[in-house]
């Protein structure tokens, strides 16, 4: 996880003048609390997403996408993922910040709607708070029954198409234009990339994430 966030946020180091603050985060600590949520290419970490439950909203401590997959949708993925944990845990907002230098990051949350809050300066970082509030979900495969959805499964719209296997516990999701597939294992989501063919040309295509 470490390493997954020097690769992350390297490009900043020169814009901030000194490491970001998730360049030096005790991971070993988050690893054990179990409030990393983690995605996998092969054998390795190419992002992770960082969250706690606190009153009244979820708040997203860190988000992390390896530059060699930036701009494929696992970032927009794992936010969907926060927006779904917050709902399970009855929160209605998500709440986050992050750098004031980190332009791409401001652009990134404003699209996904997230509004800003205020601006602050913390730990000797000029911060940029965000929160989103949720709308009440219209259909949760959390709260139906099996039985209520032919051979357990429910389609779902979320910024496109969603498809969730109660028996495999599978979701396939469309997000901003990128499919992915995940299995959703306790706060794991694991990636694979399809045999033979390289992560590049799968802009526009179905990730195999299983």
């Amino acid at each position: 996880m470490r390493d997954l966030a020097r690769r992350a946020y390297a490009i900043y180091v020169e814009r901030i003048g000194k490491e970001p603050a998730p360049m030096t985060f005790d991971y070993a600590a988050i690893a054990a609390s179990g409030d990393a949520l983690l995605a996998w290419s092969d054998d390795q970490l190419v992002g992770m997403l960082i969250t706690r439950l606190e009153d009244p909203a979820l708040h997203i401590h860190n988000l992390a996408v390896s530059p060699d997959v930036q701009g494929l949708g696992l970032g927009s993925a794992l936010l969907i993922e926060a927006e779904q944990l917050a709902r399970r845990a009855g929160r209605d907002e998500l709440r986050l910040y992050t750098n004031e230098a980190m332009l791409e990051n401001l652009t990134f949350y404003r699209r996904r709607g997230y509004q800003e809050t205020h601006r602050d300066i913390e730990d000797g970082f000029r911060r940029v708070y965000f929160i989103k509030r949720l709308e009440p979900a219209h259909v949760s495969f959390h709260d139906r029954r099996a039985s209520d959805c032919p051979e357990q499964e429910l389609m779902t719209n979320h910024r496109g198409s969603a498809k969730v296997s109660a028996g495999t516990r599978e979701m396939t999701s469309n997000s901003v234009g990128t499919a992915a597939m995940v299995q959703l294992l306790p706060l794991v989501l694991p990636i694979r990339r399809p045999i033979a063919e390289p992560l590049e040309v799968q802009r526009g295509r179905p990730f195999c994430l299983t």
